[in-house]
């Protein structure tokens, strides 16, 4: 299996915010709040920036997703690759 880094964790964000874009969620839809959390995450994973970094913005993220999302349906796939690539980049912080 591939290893996910920092680099590509940041990756993995913007292609999900892109995907919901594309979209067009609906004002103050779940969908809206989801990318409203997830383009925080992407300004603060923002080169230089580091895994530790980011901690506040995903502290964030895995509480709209534990009160708001159901995790059988696509977004919640979409929350549980966030965090699996950001647990990824914390195990290989130096990498890139």
């Amino acid at each position: 299996m591939k290893e996910v880094y920092f680099g590509d964790f940041h990756a993995v964000v913007l292609h999900h915010v892109r995907d919901i874009e594309r979209a067009g969620p609906a004002l103050q839809s779940t969908e809206w709040y989801l990318l409203r959390y997830l383009r925080r995450v992407a300004t603060h994973s923002n080169p230089p920036a580091s895994p530790h970094g980011v901690e506040s913005s995903m502290r964030a993220l895995l509480r709209f997703y534990v009160d708001v999302i159901d995790e059988t349906t696509e977004l919640g796939e979409r929350c549980r690759q966030v965090f699996e690539a950001h647990r990824r980049s914390l195990r290989n912080p130096d990498a890139d």
